[in-house]
């Protein structure tokens, strides 16, 4: 299983890389334009419909979906109720973020109500996380816990 959470943790950053890259390219050749990240979103990758950008999108979807098992084995070697929720609200802000590259801003009320589920979550992930840690440090007394 280490095996495996290894060899993922490598593959998926490279897949986000391969849909970045590639969405870029198609981007560039489709509006004439360089996509910078500093001055466009990701949704603009798919402003006129996420089949001119397919590959892209496919790569997308396979990080993802990649990912979320690394989620779900980091809650497996701890039992924290903490650890939990943050791994299950990881999971849902993943899936969020993907549907928020498919919509358009033309769709402004799914567009906000996805951006609001992302930066809701995110917090309340991160919350969850500090709490479980400290938590954590309160039963081992180990000072690595409290730093993180």
């Amino acid at each position: 299983m280490i095996g495996f959470s290894i060899s993922v943790s490598v593959i998926v950053p490279f897949l986000f890389l391969f849909f970045y890259l590639s969405s870029k390219i198609i981007y560039t050749k489709k509006y004439k334009e360089n996509y910078s990240i500093k001055n466009h979103f990701i949704f603009e990758f798919n402003d006129d419909g996420y089949k001119e950008n397919i590959i892209g999108n496919i790569f997308l979807i396979l990080a993802t979906i990649l990912f979320i098992p690394l989620l779900i084995f980091y809650y497996r070697f701890s039992k924290n109720g903490y650890f939990l929720f943050s791994s299950i609200s990881m999971i849902l802000i993943l899936i969020f973020i993907n549907l928020l590259s498919f919509v358009p801003l033309r769709k402004l009320k799914e567009h906000l109500l996805f951006s609001s589920f992302v930066f809701s979550l995110t917090f309340l992930s991160f919350l969850s996380l500090s709490i479980g840690l400290y938590k954590t440090y309160e039963f081992y007394e180990q000072i690595i816990f409290l730093i993180l």
